[in-house]
């Protein structure tokens, strides 16, 4: 039964109340009245549904829902004036796929969101509108493209990939099984999306297998985030990629690599980062390759449950790897028992101080060993290089190094003129360090630059002299001599009774030592032309602040 409008009841009600002086309201017609009343009641809220394939100005009695097929043409659907309809809401809808237009206009000055005009593209676009009782119709509730991005392509399915457009991020719904299916990055780069790296991942068990790969001529940029891997099949990899051009960048944000046989190989890329990864099980070696412009960091990131018979480096230089930044991680990494945490040599890093492992935790099989010379096979924390600071599981890098006499020798002085300290000297525990001539000391590496100098000693000479100490540096970036601020410090020689008349010193302060720039002592008699000597054991210590 169709159920009666608003406006219908109305006018029925008028029709009973003029009809009633003559006496025409019986107890039949009051129960059509009043079943119609109630069958209206009860389907409040259920509305009749117009189709319409051609233009129309909208009714609110007739049109409230309207489903516009523009097959056959171009439909605009004209909605009333907003003023009078105070409170009513049109449902529309476009229902066909076509190149016909379906388009959405208004009356008078009235707008829709302060426009004219709303277009109904695509299949299954719909609006629904509230007057005001003004001069605007409002959006209240919205399905049509403009709530989706076309920039996005949602993947169920393999096959979804495509070719891949690299004006598109991919966005990966759900675990997605890549057998038989690798993804050739372009040159223009990819944007892989997920949810999480539970709820969204990429996996396969395909032996002889990579997932991503370069064309002739190299990929572009590379962005994922919220997604987790799984390439187990046997010599398979993750990664077999090379960068087009030497100046791209491949960034991962919560990626989870689960299981893998081996991440793969990353070529020529500028620039690495991965933030809130994770390694899980497997075999995940990942290997750098080619001439790195910048470099890599990883940060905060996770490693456990790795295969017991890895024996490759979790990270390795591959063919003519050189990396001119650095190579920077605070990594969590637990290793099995014979695979080593990076196979890198000192040559692999153009600059010093660029392998940079900073508050990082390696175990083996649970257990903190730095003594551990597999973790490291190739590279060591004293090596230029290497820049290791507060980690835990390995040896870290103590930037300086000391210098002290072992032979004393007298240093001819003529009086207020400062000379180099003469005698033997010999340099130890260098670290970034060494010593180019006999008493110096020489920054070799970049960072750090700023350096404590302690030094400590014992000064023989003629009683009564006034003898000063005190540090240079040359500068070697101008070739120039320079003192080192508060390091000055004067003494008398004192007369001593059954040994030789001495004075003690001890020197501390803070020198700038950039790279190459070298240290050392000098000594000024400021009373006389009498020589003065150092004595053996004393020393200067050169530290990193």
């Amino acid at each position: 039964m169709a159920f009666k409008t608003e406006v219908e009841l109305d006018a029925e009600v008028a029709s009973l109340l003029a009809d009633n002086s003559s006496g025409d309201i019986t107890e039949a017609v009051m129960r059509t009245f009043v079943t119609d009343l109630k069958d209206s009641v009860t389907n409040m809220g259920t509305h009749n549904i117009t189709a319409t394939t051609v233009s129309k100005t909208l009714a609110i009695d007739t049109d409230a829902y309207t489903m516009a097929d523009p097959t056959g043409g171009d439909i605009d659907l004209t909605l009333p004036d907003a003023t009078t309809n105070t409170g009513k809401i049109f449902v529309l809808k476009r229902v066909a796929t076509v190149g016909n237009a379906v388009c959405i206009l208004t009356t008078g000055s009235d707008t829709i969101d302060g426009a004219s005009t709303f277009p109904l593209e695509d299949t299954n676009d719909a609006l629904v509108l509230l007057s005001d009782g003004g001069t605007d119709w409002h959006i209240i509730g919205e399905s049509t493209k403009r709530d989706h991005y076309d920039s996005i392509v949602i993947v169920k399915e393999s096959a979804d990939f495509g070719v891949i457009d690299s004006t598109k991020s991919y966005f990966i719904d759900g675990i997605i099984d890549m057998t038989g299916v690798s993804i050739e990055i372009p040159t223009g780069g990819i944007s892989v999306v997920g949810t999480t790296f539970g709820t969204s991942q990429l996996v396969c068990s395909d032996a002889s297998y990579d997932m991503f790969t370069s064309p002739v001529g190299g990929s572009g940029n590379i962005f994922m985030r919220d997604l987790g891997i799984q390439v187990d099949g046997t010599t398979s990899q993750v990664w077999n990629i090379v960068s087009n051009d030497g100046s791209d960048a491949f960034e991962f944000n919560r990626v989870s690599y689960n299981s893998c046989t081996k991440i793969g190989i990353i070529n020529g890329y500028s620039q690495g980062v991965e933030l809130d990864t994770g390694r899980f099980g497997g075999t995940p070696t990942m290997e750098l390759a080619g001439t790195w412009a910048g470099g890599f960091r990883i940060t905060t990131s996770l490693v456990r449950g790795l295969d017991a018979g890895m024996t490759d480096a979790l990270f390795k230089a591959g063919a003519g790897f050189t990396m001119a930044s650095r190579f920077l991680t605070d990594i969590n990494c637990d290793l099995p028992a014979l695979a080593p945490f990076a196979d890198f040599a000192p040559s692999n890093f153009v600059n010093p101080s660029k392998f940079q492992l900073r508050n990082i935790l390696l175990s083996r099989d649970g257990v903190i060993n730095p003594m551990d010379s597999n973790l490291l096979p190739n590279i060591t924390p004293t090596d230029i290089a290497s820049s290791f600071i507060d980690s835990e599981g390995i040896q870290n890098t103590f930037v300086g190094g000391r210098d002290s006499i072992t032979t004393s020798a007298n240093t001819p002085l003529t009086v207020s003129t400062w000379t180099p300290v003469l005698g033997t000297f010999t340099a130890s525990d260098l670290q970034h360090f060494d010593s180019p001539s006999n008493g110096q000391l020489r920054h070799l590496g970049s960072t750090p630059r700023d350096f404590r100098v302690s030094s400590s000693g014992v000064i023989a000479g003629t009683a009564g002299d006034e003898i000063s100490i005190k540090f240079v540096v040359w500068d070697d970036s101008v070739s120039t001599f320079s003192d080192v601020p508060n390091s000055e410090q004067t003494r008398f020689i004192q007369n001593s009774h059954g040994s030789a008349d001495a004075a003690y010193f001890t020197i501390i302060c803070h020198a700038i030592l950039d790279q190459n720039d070298y240290m050392r002592m000098e000594i000024k008699n400021s009373t006389s032309n009498d020589d003065a000597e150092v004595e053996a054991s004393s020393f200067f210590l050169v530290e990193a602040r």
